[in-house]
Formats: C-alpha cells, structure tokens, sequence
C-alpha cells in the first residue's frame, strides 16, 4: 500500500509532480514540504491544501521559503493556532500571529525579526 500527494496546476489542467510514500509511514506534512522545495516551474504559485496539511511546521516552512499557501483548517485548530475562543464574526479578518520555536514570555512580548509571521483570514 502507497500514499501519494500529488502536486496540480488548475490553469493547465496537469499534474506537476507527485509525492509517494509507503501507506504505514506516510507523512502530509513532510510531502507538502517536499513539493514545495522541488517546485521548479516558474511563475508566482499558490500551494492549496485541505485540512490534513495544516500545521505550524508547514506555515512556517512556506514562509522562511517565500511560497504563498491557503490551507483549509477545522475552526477549532484554527482557534488553537490563534489562542482565541471564538473566531471572529466579521468574513475577512486579518491576524498576525508569531511562530517560533520557544515559549518564554521575553521573546512573545518583544518580536524579533528572526520569528516568522503567519497571516490567518477567516472567509
């Protein structure tokens, strides 16, 4: 048994690349990773995923590497992305929420510009 993640450009109508994994060890978020360093075919792409792709390691990895992305996520996780209980009732909102790699109240009070920053909009 295999999983595969393939990599789809809508405009043309074609597969790009595709990601095959053994079934017992697959791994979304590394296959989206690796589709997204191997993305060599020009052009300003936006990577779009479903709801098995969303985590802070694939934000994190599409910003430090330049890539646009929109993945679908279940409000609760997205709740738990931004640390809020309910999600905002107005359609299109902005946030910004720091990424980084400790919890000490020194770097979540003072960004520096090594942190990363992932923009969440709620349509």
């Amino acid at each position: 048994m295999v999983h595969t993640i393939s990599l789809y450009e809508v405009c043309s109508k074609r597969y790009l690349d595709l990601e095959v994994q053994p079934g017992r060890l697959k791994n979304e978020f590394q296959a989206i990773c690796n589709l997204m360093d191997r993305y060599a075919y020009g052009g300003s792409p936006i990577f779009i995923a479903d709801r098995g792709f969303s985590s802070y390691n694939v934000f994190t990895h599409a910003i430090e590497n330049n890539v646009d992305f929109l993945i679908r996520a279940k409000d609760l996780n997205v709740q738990r992305f931004l640390g809020v209980e309910t999600l905002p009732d107005k359609l299109d909102t902005t946030i910004e929420l720091i990424l980084t790699r400790t919890q000490s109240k020194r770097n979540i009070n003072i960004p520096k510009k090594n942190h990363n920053t992932a923009i969440f909009v709620k349509t």
